[in-house]
């Protein structure tokens, strides 16, 4: 039961912005399954320790790498809620772009972000949305973009978010320095 718990609990503190507790949760429950035999449950944990690790600075590249290994793998695996769906791709390749640009390499965080945005015009699910557009905000900052466009950007992910009642999302749009 703990595995089904951190997974999601790993992925909800990963979309909050929250590493310390990503890295509890997802660590908590991958040491109850070390040999990854429950893969659709054990591949959140591992994204969210990826993630984790990427955005605290622990081997940004190496864990972005991992865990593009572990999106790219999923959706050729059996058929399964979650991970290989809309909304898992999307959220995870858009926390892809988060890992990618926590390791300054700025075109694989667009690639990916590009990725997740494919996936929600694909199945029409926008719920990462803001997410994913804040992110961009971030990207373009990254890449000095014109802090009015930077602006622009975070404020259409906040106002998307607010609207959505996505408040994680809108959360975090609100702590990107001006």
């Amino acid at each position: 039961m703990i595995t089904v718990w951190a997974a999601f609990a790993c992925t909800a503190a990963a979309l909050a912005g929250d590493a310390a507790q990503a890295l509890r949760t997802a660590e908590r429950g991958s040491a109850l399954d070390p040999e990854f035999s429950f893969v659709f449950l054990g591949s959140y944990q591992r994204l969210a320790l990826c993630w984790a690790h990427a955005v605290t600075g622990e081997d940004p590249a190496g864990a972005a790498a991992e865990a593009q290994r572990l999106i790219t793998v999923a959706p050729a695996g059996p058929p399964r809620s979650g991970l290989a769906t809309w909304y898992g791709l999307a959220t995870w390749y858009g926390l892809l772009g988060e890992m990618w640009l926590a390791a300054g390499r700025l075109d694989e965080a667009a690639a990916a972000l590009d990725r997740a945005d494919s996936a929600l015009g694909t199945h029409g699910q926008r719920c990462a949305e803001g997410l994913l557009l804040l992110l961009r905000a971030r990207v373009l900052r990254a890449r000095g973009a014109p802090a009015a466009t930077v602006r622009a950007t975070a404020e259409r992910a906040l106002a998307l978010s607010t609207e959505r009642e996505a408040r994680l999302f809108a959360h975090r749009a609100k702590e990107l320095p001006a």
